[in-house]
């Protein structure tokens, strides 16, 4: 059995960052990632959005031309096919910096899917890990609503970035940030968007005015928001999906996206067999200074319930491993006015709100 100081489950922003700096503080550590190193923020959340909302905001930038500029082109239509292969490189090159990395600061990389056996050590496989310390930083997943008819048929925000070709007629299912952001790059890009919320307003955990602000911007985009509604079935209609609402309106699209959270990655960690608490939903809770209801064993980022930034699960994990490594006992993150960006069109910054 191989021992560390520390192992660190998850390959994610959160997990990487608290691993290379306990390295810095001379640790042996450990991390364990069944898949590509960067975590959603790299693969299938922050890094590729952003690239969309660049290539959106240009698209903007470009319908606005005509007047400040003479003979500019009726339709420019966007490659989407071209744009995808040239962000996938991308993305695939920060895999392979995040692992050199990782190599630099003397960090072992498990490859494989972990799982604990007792409190201070992990399974991956046939192989056993030991460890004094052990942090779970496995991020989350989307979530697909499991009582609506036909619900299969649509997508999640990963599925979004896997897209080979561009929708031409999309319904967006939800109110939050993602579900607005994503809304947002497509119309802009030319497809033809759909927002359905079972509330009245979108960005319900934001101030209203902000909400309200997006919304008659996403209005004035060509978005429609359907309000207080909620999808009854999807059925496939040919090549196309009929989205049935429980007002009795049914929309068609070509693509169908479920922006309806995310949950937590906890559920195939055996935490019991550590005594580790969660709850109903998966997430892990933890005290001010990441610990869980185990000693030695800690948790940060989205599985954590708090602020779900790559920014926070990075500062949290640093903050760890300087109070873990490097005589700092009351090293940890302060969650209070985490300022945080929607990158909608407009974009929104928030702070303290």
């Amino acid at each position: 059995m191989q021992t560390f100081d520390l192992i660190c489950i998850g390959g994610g922003s959160g997990g990487i960052a608290t691993a290379r700096r306990a390295a810095e503080y001379g640790a042996n550590v450990a991390v364990i990632e069944s898949g590509r190193l960067g975590g959603t923020c790299v693969n299938v959340g922050c890094v590729p959005k952003k690239l969309f909302w660049y290539a959106a905001n240009t698209a903007e930038a470009l319908r606005d031309a005509p007047r400040f500029f003479a003979d500019v082109p009726e339709k420019m239509p966007f490659r989407w096919d071209a744009f995808k292969e040239a962000r996938d490189a991308y993305i695939a090159r920060l895999n392979g910096i995040y692992e050199t990395n990782l190599g630099k600061s003397g960090v072992t990389l498990i490859r494989g899917f972990a799982c604990f056996e007792r409190a201070d050590t992990v399974r991956v496989g046939d192989d056993l890990y030991r460890a004094p310390h052990i942090v779970i930083a496995t991020g989350g997943q989307p979530t697909v609503p499991d009582h609506i008819e036909g619900a299969s048929l649509g997508k999640t925000s990963d599925d979004f970035f896997a897209l080979e070709r561009q929708p031409q007629r999309a319904v967006i299912v939800g109110g939050g940030y993602i579900a607005c952001e994503i809304a947002g790059v497509l119309q802009a890009l030319g497809t033809a968007c759909d927002i359905v919320i079972r509330g009245e307003r979108l960005l319900r955990a934001h101030d209203a005015d902000i909400a309200e602000t997006l919304a008659e911007a996403m209005g004035a985009q060509g978005i429609r928001i359907h309000r207080g509604a909620q999808v009854a079935r999807v059925a496939e209609n040919g090549a196309a999906l009929a989205v049935t609402l429980d007002n009795g309106e049914t929309l068609a699209a070509d693509f169908l996206l479920w922006a309806l959270g995310r949950r937590a990655n906890t559920a195939n960690l055996n935490l019991a067999a550590a005594g580790i608490a969660a709850r109903d939903n998966g997430e892990i809770p933890v005290d001010a200074w990441q610990n869980t209801n185990v000693p030695g064993i800690y948790a940060i980022g989205d599985i954590t319930g708090a602020a779900e930034l790559t920014p926070v699960a990075i500062a949290a994990g640093r903050r760890l491993a300087a109070r873990l490594f490097n005589h700092q006992p009351e090293a940890h993150l302060d969650y209070e006015n985490i300022p945080t960006v929607m990158f909608t069109h407009p974009p929104i910054g928030v702070v303290g709100l």
